[in-house]
C-alpha cells in the first residue's frame, strides 16, 4: 500500500493503545470500512473507537456481507451451514448482519444513517461456475500459463462480465431493491456523525 498512496497507517482498529498511537488526535472527514467489521470480536466496539477521529458531520461508508441473503437461507434449509474461502460465509468471518443488524451497530454508536445500499445476490450466485470457466480458460484468462498468478482482474475484463454489467446488473439492481433483505449481497451504509448542537 505504501508504494501506492501517500500515508498508510497500520493500526489495529481493535486496540485502544494502537488507535492512540498511530491516530494521534488526527481526525478525518471519511472512513471507510469496506468488509472489515465481520471480522472482527467486537465491531460496535471498534467503531466507536474510531468516532472521536471522525470530524463532526463526517461521512462513514460500511460494508458488510448479508447472512440473510437467499443462497445462505437455502442452505440452511437443507440442513447446511458451510464456510468458504470467500463470500459470505468466509472463512475469517467472526460476526454476521443482516439489514436491519448493521443499521442497529452503525446507529447504536452515535451515527445518523443517511442511507442504506445495497450490491445484488441473483447473478452473483454463479460466482463459482465463471470463476471455474475463467480457471479453464473458457471465459478470459485467469493466468498466462502454468504456475503463474492468478489474475485478480480477468473477471472484471471478461467478455461476459462487460456483457453482463451492461444488459443484466441493471434489472439486478431494480430486483434487490424489491426485496433488499433477500436478493443482496452486501449491505452498504452511509451514515454520518451528528453535527454538534450549537447555542
Amino acid at each position: 500500500a505504501r508504494t501506492r498512496l501517500d500515508e498508510v497507517l497500520a493500526a489495529d482498529i481493535e486496540s485502544d493503545a494502537s488507535i492512540a498511537a498511530h491516530l494521534q488526535g488526527r481526525t478525518f472527514d471519511l472512513m471507510l470500512l469496506g468488509d472489515v467489521l465481520e471480522h472482527l470480536r467486537a465491531p460496535a466496539e471498534a467503531l466507536e473507537r474510531l468516532l472521536p477521529h471522525l470530524e463532526d458531520e463526517g461521512r462513514i461508508l460500511v460494508s458488510v456481507p448479508n447472512v440473510a441473503a437467499w443462497t445462505v437461507r437455502a442452505e440452511l434449509l437443507a440442513g447446511r451451514f458451510e464456510y468458504d474461502r470467500s463470500g459470505i460465509l468466509d472463512e475469517t468471518h467472526l460476526r454476521f448482519f443482516t439489514r436491519p443488524s448493521i443499521v442497529r451497530l452503525v446507529e447504536g454508536a452515535g451515527l445518523e444513517v443517511l442511507r442504506v445500499e445495497r450490491n445484488p445476490h441473483v447473478v452473483r450466485a454463479l460466482k463459482r461456475v465463471v470463476v471455474g470457466l475463467l480457471d479453464a480458460g473458457v471465459v478470459g484468462r485467469s493466468a498466462d500459463g502454468p504456475g503463474d498468478a492468478p489474475d485478480p482482474l480477468a473477471l472484471m475484463r471478461s467478455w461476459p462480465y462487460q456483457g453482463y454489467l451492461e444488459a443484466v446488473r441493471p434489472l439486478e439492481d431494480a430486483l434487490a431493491r424489491l426485496a433488499p433483505e433477500l436478493l443482496s449481497f452486501q449491505h452498504v451504509v452511509v451514515a454520518r456523525k451528528p453535527p454538534r448542537p450549537r447555542r
